[in-house]
This record gives C-alpha cells, structure tokens and sequence, in this order.
C-alpha cells in the first residue's frame, strides 16, 4: 500500500489500486486521523505495482503505476494542490507485473525500470528532469520476470538491476554502466514461483545480498554478495509449505538481521537467526499442531519475567497457544487452551485490574467472544467467561481500549456476518456490558479494526476496514 505526502503538508496521503475499474485511489490525509473521499485517476487495465517518487524534481511526489494487461505504464504528475495530471503512457512491454525506480545515468533524474513479462525483458525509461521520459533500451533477463530490485551489486556507485524470473525458476542480475544501459546478466537458479525477492545486507559485510521465497518448492534461498557483482551459491531453507512473505530485522538484539517467515500451507512461523560470517546459522520453529490453523498471534509478558511471550489462535483445533519466551528467542512446549469454534483474533489486556494480563479471542463460528484470566505465571484459568455478539454476526478481529475513559479496559470487536462493530465497555472487575453495536453498512464485511486518538481530543477513536465495500470507516468518538 504506498503512501507518502502527496501534497506536502506533513500529513499522510495513500494510493490504493483499483484492478476492476482499471485506475487508482488517492485518498488524502487531514492530519487528525481522517482522509478525504477517493480521488480517481485512470491508470492502465489492471494496474497491480505502484511507485512514489519525484520524477521532475520540484520536490512534489509523483506516481508511476505498472499494469498486467497493458503495454504501457502510467505517469502521474503531481501538480502540488491535491490534483494530479492525466497519466501520460509509456511503452514498456506486455504484462507489466513490476517496476522499480533509481538513477541509472547519473545524471540526478529518477528513471522507471520495468519488468515486462511476456516479453521476458526489462524496458529501461530515462527520466529527462521534466517529468517526462524517453525509452532508452530494452534487454533480455531470464522467462517471465514478474519482480525487480535494485541496487549496487558490485560497488561501483552505479545503478544494478535483479529480476526474479517466475518462468525458468532464476534470478537474474544485470550490472549497470552507469549510462542507462545494463550488462546481459548473471543467472543464478532459485526455487519455482518466486512470491518476494529482497535486497539487504545481511551478513554486515557492507555487500548487498538477496533473498527469494519460493511459494511452489517450499524455498527460501540466500545469495550472498561478494561485492564485485558476483554471489557465493545459494543457500536453500525448508521453509514449509508456500512461502509467502519476510519481516526482515533484528528479533534478538545482537545487531544482526534475522528473518520471520510466515508461510501459508503449514502450522508453522519460523525465525532465522542471522549470523556475522554466515547467512544464518539457526532456524527456529514453533509448531501449533497438526491441522491448527493457526490465523492470528500477540506478543507480550504474560508472566512477568520482562520476556515476550507468544499467544496464537489455533482456528483448526479451536485452541489458544501459549508459548513463554526465555529471552534468547527460545520457548517453552506450546500449552493450550480449549476455545469455542474458530476462534481468528487476539487481543491482551488487564479486564479485572489485578495487574496480570488477560486474553481474548474472537470466535468466527460461535458467535462470541473468550476471555482468559491470567494468573501472572504464563497460566490461565480453565474456565473462561464467554460474551454473546448475537446469531450470524461472526466476529472475525478482536481490540482493546478505554473508549469511555473510566481506567477500565473494554474490548470492540468487528463482526463479518452482521456488518458491525461491537463495543463491550468493561467494569473492571471482568466483567462487562452488554454489547453496544454501531452499524458499518449492508455488505461491508469488516475484517480489521485498530483503535487510535485520530483527532488528538484524547478520546479513543477507531478504524475499520472493509472488505465488501473496499474501503476504511474511521469512528470519532463526540462525547
């Protein structure tokens, strides 16, 4: 989701895709929490990758967006008064998967790097400082590329390209002269279906290395950079069934990155452990169960050793897990927790003020929610309390706050089924009211709610998101 200010008045502006009706979403920040209505542009047929940069240097963010079922990409020019100027096309290829940005000549002007699947190449499009471009060149990588990175490969304050090519299952990675033009590449073999390719030092060498996840071959490999362009060979890790995204950053504070991997088809998260002279030495698992499921984890001290602990819902076993940090990224056996049917969210918090930390969960199929009361050693009572949200309404993620500002904690909970948001205000004593429904819309179907001050009145607000009707609902609390 890319985001930055559009219009530079410190506050945050987003752009959405919109792959249906062929265009993108501007939706701009007021700097308290709210947006406005959706600004449209046309953009391509089926645009999927945009990039924010400057591409006339008038210090105004502009847009640059790909598009699978276009020949063109789009560029949008940013006029500095909340308006944008028509997109004005460029030839790029054909099954325009990805693009990249950076200055490939030198010469201070961003250029657009484009991945054109179809054609199995890279168009290359010099910026000419006004904001417009001309096409430079075009050149071969390996079959379908659907991704593209850049970086300096080989420390030479050029420009270098790396595609991922879905078709033949390599890398390639194309040395820049630093004249706009690029080398005809060196390939390297990776896994089959390449879902994310990043590029980042990982060893702390100062050389850029690369890291692809493989969704078909249950993959992630590493290729460490020698500096001169070149790699040492991969280094393959089991990952489970289909790799889908990395959380690259340092989980045990030796200042080394460490990698999470979150991957789709098993019950599993694991974490690399990142090492100074290798790409990573050890791989952690935590495994949930055979047939768990698991949909959502929090992180927090659950029995007050000052380690975090992880708590995760298990929607395949109707369970919670519980698994206490020692604070060297280790962890006890999972301990469960019975839960009622498919329970998809979390949320911690003290609900009976005896300062230990409580749970709840969001229960899709049962039509209610769980509370757990801690009892300060990583331990919870058997018998949890259980709050209605009514037939159908299918609650799907779970928050806490003080929403009537009475220091006692409450939950809100965004029901799938009924298209609402329920608030149930806590009395401190664990128990609560009973739930107050504030309506979303018919065919909203909200999955996501965040709790926030979005106007600075010091009165909690919060923000849903909705899948049905494509869009975010702020709440602002007026008393």
């Amino acid at each position: 989701l890319p985001n930055g200010d559009l219009k530079k008045d410190t506050s945050l502006d987003i752009v959405i895709t919109n792959n249906l009706d062929n265009s993108i979403s501007i939706y701009w920040g007021f700097g308290n929490g709210s947006f406005s209505n959706e600004t449209s542009y046309s953009a391509g047929i089926w645009p999927t990758s945009v990039v924010l940069s400057d591409f006339n240097n008038d210090t105004l963010l502009d847009i640059v967006v790909a598009s699978v079922s276009s020949y063109y990409i789009s560029v949008l020019i940013g006029k500095g008064n909340n308006t944008f100027a028509n997109e004005v096309t460029y030839y790029g290829g054909w099954n325009l998967y990805s693009l990249s940005v950076g200055d490939c000549n030198k010469d201070g002007i961003i250029d657009i790097f484009v991945a054109d699947s179809y054609y199995s190449g890279v168009s290359v499009l010099l910026g000419l400082g006004d904001g417009s471009f001309k096409y430079q060149t075009w050149f071969a990588v390996g079959n379908k590329p659907t991704s593209i990175a850049v970086g300096d490969f080989n420390e030479d304050n050029n420009l270098d390209i790396v595609v991922g090519n879905s078709g033949n299952s390599t890398i390639s990675v194309h040395l820049g002269f630093g004249n706009g033009s690029f080398s005809t590449g060196i390939t390297r073999s990776t896994g089959t279906s390449t879902t994310s390719i990043n590029v980042v030092d990982l060893n702390k060498d100062k050389r850029l290395d690369i890291v692809i996840t493989n969704f078909a071959d249950n993959i992630m490999s590493i290729f460490l950079g020698l500096g001169n362009g070149s790699f040492f060979d991969r280094v393959k890790y089991s990952t489970g069934s289909n790799p889908m995204s990395t959380v690259i950053t340092d989980f045990n504070n030796d200042s080394r990155l460490d990698i999470l991997l979150v991957v789709n088809g098993a019950s599993q998260m694991h974490i690399y452990l990142g090492s100074i002279n290798e790409a990573f030495v050890k791989k952690m698992s935590l495994t949930t169960g055979n047939g768990s499921q698991p949909k959502s984890l929090i992180i927090g001290d659950i029995n007050n050793d000052e380690h975090l602990d992880i708590v995760v819902a298990n929607s395949g076993t109707n369970t919670i897990g519980v698994f206490l940090g020692y604070g060297n990224l280790s962890f006890t056996k999972q301990m469960l927790y019975s839960s009622d049917y498919s329970p998809q969210s979390l949320a911690m918090g003290d609900f009976n003020n005896d300062n230990l930390m409580d749970i709840t969960t969001a229960n899709y199929n049962n039509d209610n929610i769980d509370i757990y009361f801690g009892y300060g050693n990583g331990t919870f009572y058997l018998n949890n309390i259980t709050l209605e949200t009514g037939s159908q309404t299918k609650p799907y993620a779970i928050a806490v706050g003080m929403f009537n500002n009475d220091t006692f904690l409450d939950i809100i909970v965004v029901n799938y089924g009924s298209n609402n948001v329920g608030i149930f205000l806590g009395y401190g004593d664990g128990s609560f009211m009973d739930m107050k429904v504030f309506a979303i819309g018919y065919g909203s179907l909200p999955f996501s709610i965040l709790p926030g001050h979005f106007n600075n009145d010091q009165m909690l607000d919060f923000v849903v998101a909705n899948e049905g009707t494509d869009n975010l609902k702020i709440f602002l609390q007026t008393c």
